[in-house]
């Protein structure tokens, strides 16, 4: 079990305490930045307590897009192997963060037969979007998302002030905040029609914290289609990077940093696969 230091400013006092809290919630978000290990630690340990309590759940996450539903319910079902779903899913061309960052909630998910589900959008229309818009897309490309809503005021400033500052050669902000909206339009929908299918169940959904801070974007998403639905955002970090306001529940947490990867050794030249030579680092 991975126990965080501390529980800052919530109604709890101790990561025990926000735990007991989450059993009233239908869905619960947790934020991570993409590659900190700590924050799929946490992630982890949410989806053992979920089992642990014999509570029917399922895992929504980002890591995954839509169409490979198929292979990542194969892996679960122990139809395919590890490997296999890295291939199938086309992993290291979509996402390409450190697999071993997902090993824990992955492994134990395959496990004990917990349904992950793929929400994210297929990158190749989020990446069309940013390019060239909403409307550049065919009416066989746009039938594959849902309705794609505008943001409101405070999400729109908040998206426009953070894509200013990384627009380089774009020119368009308005084609990037459509792509974020269409990944977030996207995982929500995913996310609302599992829940419509299975009242009975609750949901974890692990997604970047860009995606549920503010109560903005997929917590919004799904609260338009599902008024009542009772949901609680959590995030984690270092005390510096605690914003007020960001979400229900902080925990504080210390840096942890994977081993480094083996490595081959071997000296390419920058022109062809041919290697050079062989070296002892």
């Amino acid at each position: 079990p991975y126990n965080p230091d501390i529980l800052d400013y919530a109604m709890a006092e101790d990561w025990q305490g926000l735990t007991a809290q989450l059993g009233s919630y239908q869905v619960i978000f947790h934020g991570e930045i993409h590659n900190r290990l700590s924050d799929h630690l946490i992630q982890a340990e949410l989806v053992h307590l979920f089992h642990q309590q014999a509570t029917p759940f399922a895992i929504g996450v980002e890591w995954f897009q839509t169409p490979f539903q198929p292979w990542v319910d194969a892996y679960i079902a122990g139809e395919i192997d590890e490997g296999e779903l890295l291939q199938h899913t086309e992993y290291f061309n979509r996402w390409r963060y450190d697999w071993r960052l997902l090993q824990p909630v992955m492994h134990y998910a395959q496990r004990q037969q917990i349904p992950v589900l793929a929400l994210n959008a297929p990158a190749e229309l989020t990446r069309q979007i940013a390019r060239e818009g909403l409307d550049s897309l065919s009416p066989e490309q746009r039938a594959q998302l849902p309705d794609i809503h505008p943001p409101q005021t405070y999400h729109a400033e908040r998206l426009e002030a953070f894509f200013s500052q990384r627009l380089g050669d774009h020119d368009r902000i308005d084609y990037l905040i459509s792509a974020q909206r269409t990944w977030d339009e996207t995982m929500a929908a995913n996310a609302v029609r599992f829940l419509r299918h299975h009242p009975d169940h609750k949901l974890l959904v692990f997604a970047g914290n860009f995606h549920i801070g503010y109560f903005e974007a997929i917590p919004k998403d799904m609260a338009r289609q599902l008024p009542e639905l009772k949901q609680v955002t959590i995030s984690s970090g270092s005390i510096e990077n605690y914003r007020p306001e960001f979400v229900d529940h902080w925990v504080y947490t210390r840096s942890i940093k994977l081993p480094d990867h083996g490595k081959l050794g071997a000296v390419f030249d920058n022109k062809t696969l041919y290697i050079q030579g062989i070296t002892d680092k």
